[in-house]
């Protein structure tokens, strides 16, 4: 359970951090009748602890986990979402930095 709450929380940073939030609040903007872009935020789709937190409460009652500690497993999980954010900028930018090393020596 743990496992895939965690697992979750990562696909709900990469949801916001990738951009995929604001095409989604772009389509409901569409959808609604809107015109333009909307710069507005629309919760909890562009936040990544109340996306993870949100996800994973619905995780909890779907499983039929949900208790006092799933909800704060949850809650844990959800408050390191900028922990988990930074890590999977360090995965995207270690590789970078290291090429950059490496293109650099063989000059």
């Amino acid at each position: 359970m743990i496992g895939d709450i965690y697992i979750l929380s990562v696909l709900c940073c990469f949801w916001v951090g990738s951009g995929a939030a604001d095409t989604f609040k772009g389509l409901v903007w569409r959808i609604l009748g809107g015109r333009g872009t909307i710069s507005k935020p629309l919760p909890p789709f562009d936040c990544e602890l109340c996306l993870s937190w949100w996800c994973g409460i619905v995780y909890l009652i779907i499983e039929g986990c949900f208790t006092l500690k799933g909800v704060l497993i949850v809650a844990l999980v959800a408050w390191a979402t900028p922990i988990t954010t930074d890590v999977l900028h360090l995965i995207v930018e270690l590789p970078r930095w290291m090429l950059a090393k490496v293109c650099k020596l063989d000059k």
